[in-house]
């Protein structure tokens, strides 16, 4: 893998917008790749993902959705563990590392963030597969705490 520049994190928690979007902007961030298996929130309806996606184009700040390939809820049956999603499967799987090469080819033109809704790093999957697939394929990884602080992955 060529040097890819750090990937951020962030979990959208219940922020008000204009606090998740001054913690993108605190960390430099450029694009959201929103890695939620189920775009919606019920209770920040502003994390929508039109919602979300017309909010952060007004702040210049790009949108791409790979819930799909990088969600922590699997559609799959096959992706399941006695009925829990199984991050070593899920990780191994053609759609999951596809996502991951796109959202490294993000990161090659973009200073990108995964979203996800769990404040939290170690709490979601965002920290416990995506940047630990991350860190496997040799990309570094950062998270962007609800303090503004960007942790190092490691």
């Amino acid at each position: 893998m060529s040097a890819t520049p750090t990937i951020l994190t962030i979990g959208h928690s219940r922020h008000p917008l204009a606090r998740f979007i001054g913690l993108l902007e605190g960390a430099g961030a450029t694009a959201v790749a929103d890695v939620r298996s189920a775009p919606v929130s019920r209770f920040s309806p502003h994390f929508n993902k039109a919602a979300l996606a017309a909010a952060l184009a007004a702040r210049r700040i790009d949108y791409i959705f790979l819930g799909n390939e990088l969600g922590g809820r699997p559609r799959q049956p096959a992706m399941h563990t006695q009925g829990i999603a199984d991050y070593e499967k899920m990780a191994a799987s053609n759609e999951f590392l596809a996502g991951i090469a796109l959202l490294t080819e993000v990161a090659e033109r973009s200073r990108v963030a995964a979203m996800c809704s769990e404040a939290d790093p170690l709490d979601c999957h965002r920290c416990l597969l995506v940047a630990r697939a991350l860190a496997g394929e040799g990309a570094e990884a950062a998270h962007i705490l609800s303090s503004g602080a960007v942790m190092p992955h490691r």
